[in-house]
C-alpha cells in the first residue's frame, strides 16, 4: 500500500477529457472533512508548474478549507452580518459608500488568500490622492475587516496589518468671535422676519449656547424641552437612515430584479429602514427618524442659559399656531422636520447674509458652532469635566464623570455663555 499524501502533496493526471489536472490535499475543514484544491491545463508541463505554485501556496499556509473569497464578497458579508449590530447606521452607511466607490474598485476582485501588502498600499495611496480622510478611514475598514477574516478562517493572515495608517491633518477649525455670533444670530432674526421660512433663530441661539450637534437639535421635541427647569434632553437625534426594498428580490446572472420595478429602495412601496434589530428608532416623516445614540456621552440632560430659555419661550409662542404633528422645536412653516440638507442650505445661506462668507466661497462647517462653545467655556474657565458632560464627547479620560456631574455647575457654566447674545 502506497504511503498516504500529506497535505501539499500533489498529484498530476490526465483525464478522460484531455485536460491535465493536479490535485493537492489542504488542511482539513473544522468539520474533519478532506478537501482538495485543483489546477487544470491542456498542456502537461503548464498543468505541472501551476500544481508546483499551488503545493508552494499550501505550504506558505495561503490556502484555507473554506471558499475562495474575494475580498469585495468579505467586506459585504463582514459589513452586513458580521458587524451589522456593533456599528451606527449612520457610520455603516458611510462606510458601505467608502467600501463600493473606494475600496471595490481597486482590490475587491482580488482572492483574500492572495492579497498583497502591496495591494492595500496602492488602494491607500490611490485613496489619498482625493481624500486623505477617506484613505485613512478605508484603511480602519479594510485592516478590521481583515482581521476578522483570519478568525473565520476565510484567510490566514491580514496583510493589512504592516501597512502604516495614512496621514491626514485635520482642518483647523477656528471658532467664531464673539462679534461673529451677534452678526448671525441679528441675521437670524432678520430672517425670521421675512416669513418665507422656518422660524430658525432660536435654532442657531441654541446651537452656540448648547453645543449640541445638528441632529439632536433638529430632532429636539418640546415634550423635551424644560422650561421650568430650563434644560433639554438630547437622547434623541434626527438622522436620514437607510431603506431597503421591502417587496424582496429576483436575483438572474447576479443582478437584483424588484418586484416592485422600482430600482431605488427610496420609491419602493413596501421600503423599510435598512437598520439592525438592536438600533433603537422611531419614524418621524418619510426617510427622516429620531434615533437614540448607543455611547452613553450621547445621552445627556443640558442646562439652558436663562437668556436661552427666555427666546425659547418666546419661540413656542410665536410659533403656536403653526402645523406641529411632530411636536418639534423646530419645523418647516407646514409642520415637515427639517432634514440635514435644508439644515445646511439654510445655515449656509444665514452666513452670506450675515457677511461672514461669500455666496462662491466653500461651506463653513456647522460644526463651528460647537468649537465656539468649547472655547467660550475654556476661556471662562470651567471645569473640562463638567464641559464634556454635557457637550457630549466620549474621550476616555473624562468618563468617569458622567454621571456624576451636578446640573447646578453645569448651568453655572453654561451662564457664561451669555454675552454670545446681545
Amino acid at each position: 500500500m502506497g504511503k498516504r499524501r500529506s497535505p501539499g502533496d500533489g498529484a498530476l493526471y490526465k483525464r478522460p477529457d484531455g485536460l491535465w489536472e493536479g490535485r493537492v490535499d489542504i488542511p482539513p475543514a473544522p468539520d474533519g472533512k478532506r478537501r482538495t484544491r485543483s489546477t487544470y491545463s491542456k498542456d502537461r508541463s503548464t498543468a505541472a508548474e501551476k500544481l508546483r505554485k499551488l503545493q508552494a501556496e499550501v505550504d506558505a499556509g495561503l490556502v484555507t478549507a473554506g471558499p475562495a473569497t474575494t475580498v469585495g464578497e468579505w467586506l459585504d458579508y463582514w459589513l452586513n452580518e458580521v458587524h451589522r449590530s456593533s456599528i451606527k447606521p449612520g457610520t455603516r452607511e458611510d462606510y458601505s459608500r467608502i467600501i463600493k466607490n473606494h475600496i471595490r474598485p481597486r482590490i475587491g476582485s482580488k482572492k483574500l488568500t492572495k492579497l498583497l501588502p502591496e495591494d492595500v498600499l496602492a488602494m491607500q495611496k490611490g485613496i489619498a490622492e482625493t481624500s486623505t480622510r477617506t484613505a485613512q478611514i478605508a484603511h480602519h475598514i479594510i485592516n478590521r475587516a481583515l482581521n476578522d477574516a483570519v478568525q473565520w478562517e476565510r484567510c490566514t493572515r491580514n496583510p493589512a496589518a504592516v501597512v502604516p495608517t495614512p496621514k491626514h491633518s485635520k482642518e483647523k477649525r477656528d471658532p467664531f468671535t464673539v462679534s461673529q455670533v451677534h452678526a448671525i444670530l441679528d441675521a437670524a432674526k432678520k430672517v425670521d422676519e421675512r416669513g418665507t421660512g422656518p422660524v430658525l433663530a432660536t435654532r442657531w441661539a441654541a446651537a452656540f449656547l448648547t453645543g449640541a450637534r445638528k441632529g439632536e437639535l433638529l430632532g429636539l421635541t418640546w415634550d423635551r424641552v424644560g422650561l421650568k427647569d430650563g434644560t433639554i434632553d438630547l437622547e434623541w437625534q434626527l438622522q436620514q437612515l437607510p431603506q431597503k426594498h421591502g417587496c424582496g428580490d429576483m436575483n438572474i446572472g447576479g443582478i437584483p430584479l424588484w418586484p416592485c420595478g422600482k430600482t431605488r429602495a427610496a420609491y419602493c412601496p413596501n421600503k423599510a429602514f435598512d437598520v439592525d434589530p438592536g438600533d433603537e428608532y422611531i419614524l418621524c416623516h418619510k426617510g427622516l427618524a429620531w434615533t437614540r445614540p448607543k455611547s452613553a456621552a450621547g445621552k445627556r440632560l443640558v442646562p439652558l442659559a436663562g437668556d436661552l430659555t427666555r427666546r425659547l419661550r418666546e419661540h413656542r409662542d410665536a410659533t403656536r399656531d403653526q402645523p406641529n404633528p411632530h411636536g418639534l422645536v423646530w419645523h418647516h412653516r407646514d409642520g415637515r422636520p427639517i432634514s440635514h440638507k435644508d439644515d445646511h442650505e439654510a445655515w449656509q445661506a444665514l452666513l452670506v447674509a450675515a457677511g461672514i462668507r461669500d455666496a462662491d466661497d466653500p461651506p463653513i462647517d456647522q460644526h463651528r458652532t460647537r468649537n465656539t462653545t468649547l472655547t467660550q467655556l475654556l476661556d471662562a474657565g470651567v471645569d473640562a469635566h463638567i464641559i464634556n458632560s454635557v457637550i457630549g464627547h466620549s474621550d476616555v479620560t473624562v468618563t468617569r464623570g458622567y454621571q456624576s456631574v451636578d446640573l447646578t455647575l453645569a448651568r453655572r457654566a453654561f451662564e457664561n455663555l451669555s454675552p454670545l447674545l446681545r
